[in-house]
């Protein structure tokens, strides 16, 4: 886009962040410029994407936990960061079906 639409300087938190569209969100924000806190509960899902984005010479944290504890994740984003400018919510669990199809409980 004109102009380029960049991140730098900015903090993004996003959850489900260790496999699937999470982790490509993460990758996006990293080269756009953007310092990143990856959560996960998946710890090898979580460093995975933090050693990927540090390769490419990016910023990155591990938040490993539940996306359902938002506080820990928050407090992972000052120390290394500053603050936190973008929250993307992608934590998740795939259904392979409609929504007329689950059950009340999924």
């Amino acid at each position: 886009s004109t102009p380029p639409v960049r991140f730098d300087g900015k903090t993004v938190i996003i959850t489900g962040t260790g496999a699937g569209l999470g982790r490509t969100y993460a990758l996006m924000y990293a080269r756009l410029g953007a310092k990143v806190v990856v959560n996960d509960v998946s710890e090898k899902g979580v460093n995975a994407v933090c050693s990927e984005i540090k390769s490419a010479g990016g910023k990155a944290a591990a938040a490993v936990c539940s996306a359902e504890d938002g506080e820990a994740i928050v407090k992972t984003a000052p120390d290394p960061f500053g603050g936190v400018h973008i929250f993307v919510a992608n934590a998740g669990v795939l259904r392979n079906r409609s929504f007329t199809a689950m059950t009340e409980k999924e």
